[in-house]
C-alpha cells in the first residue's frame, strides 16, 4: 500500500507525514537514529504506527469526522483535558506524538509488534531447565510513553477528572 497521510483521506495510510515526524523527534533527545533511516523506512515504520494504533479503534472518543475517511482519525467530539474541542480536520497533536513515538520503537526493533512467544507461559520447565520469562513487554501492548500521549483519545483513560469537595 502506498504512503499516504491526506487528513481524512479516502487511500490513507499514516497519521502524520515524515516531515511531521522528522519535527517530533528531532526535538525528542535520544532519537536522533530516527534522521538516519531513509525516507522508505520512515514511511514504513509510520505505517505500521498507524496500523497498530487503529486496532485500538473500539476505545477511541467521539465519532469519525467523515464517512469516506480510510482511518478513525481525525474525529468529532473529542476534547482535550480543559474540554476544549480537537479540530475535527485535523490530526490532535496528542495523536501526531503518539504515532511518531510508535513509528521509532518500530523502526529500531523489527519484531517490536510481534509476539515473544512466552505470552502463555508464566513459567516453564524441561529436564533440569527452569525458565520464567521476565516479560519486558507485553505482545501488540503500546509503550507507556505512546498510551501517555493516546490516554485523552481513548474512553475510559482519562476524560473524566474527580473533584475533591
Amino acid at each position: 500500500m502506498a504512503f499516504d497521510a491526506t487528513v481524512s483521506g479516502a487511500n490513507a495510510t499514516s497519521y502524520i507525514t515524515v516531515a511531521t515526524a522528522d519535527t517530533i523527534l528531532g526535538d525528542t533527545p535520544g532519537r536522533s537514529a530516527w534522521a538516519a533511516l531513509s525516507q522508505a523506512q520512515k514511511e514504513q515504520a509510520l505505517m505500521a504506527a498507524t496500523a497498530r494504533i487503529e486496532q485500538e479503534q473500539r476505545l477511541f472518543r467521539g465519532a469519525v469526522a467523515t464517512t469516506t475517511q480510510r482511518l478513525h482519525w481525525p474525529r468529532n467530539y473529542v476534547t482535550d483535558s480543559d474540554g476544549r474541542l480537537f479540530a475535527s480536520d485535523a490530526q490532535p497533536l496528542p495523536l501526531q506524538y503518539a504515532t511518531a513515538e510508535l513509528a521509532y520503537a518500530i523502526s529500531q526493533d523489527s519484531a517490536f509488534l510481534d509476539d515473544t512467544g512466552l505470552e502463555g507461559f508464566r513459567e516453564t520447565q524441561a529436564g533440569n531447565v527452569h525458565i520464567v520469562p521476565r516479560h519486558v513487554r507485553v505482545a501488540g501492548a503500546l509503550p507507556a510513553n505512546v498510551f501517555r500521549h493516546l490516554r485523552l483519545l481513548l474512553t475510559g483513560s482519562g476524560g473524566a477528572r474527580a473533584v475533591r469537595s
